[in-house]
């Protein structure tokens, strides 16, 4: 059993937040990504930490609607989009809707 990092209800919305720096061509690629999902993206917003110094880190907030009742793993790589292999960090976040 793995530890759930959100707990929600049909139709709750949740984010995720990603440090990642949009300037050296890596953003985070949501890679297990079903069409019958119990969960839907509704969003990423990208929110640059050091307004005034380019190139500078910013945060990716994902932004997640509960769709069905279920338990689901959702794993990010941190990459380049249009490399298929250029993951350089992964992460997995569990989530149960009621």
């Amino acid at each position: 059993m793995h530890n759930v990092d959100f707990e929600l209800e049909i139709n709750d919305i949740f984010a995720i937040e990603f440090q990642s720096n949009s300037s050296t061509g890596y953003s985070w690629v949501w890679v297990n990504m079903q069409s019958d999902s119990i969960v839907e993206k509704m969003e990423t917003v990208f929110v640059n930490d050091h307004p005034v110094i380019l190139g500078c880190s910013n945060t990716e907030v994902w932004k997640f609607k509960g769709l069905a009742v279920g338990l689901v793993k959702l794993k990010f790589e941190y990459k380049r989009a249009w490399l298929e292999c250029s993951a350089i960090d992964t992460k997995e976040v569990y989530v149960r809707v009621l």
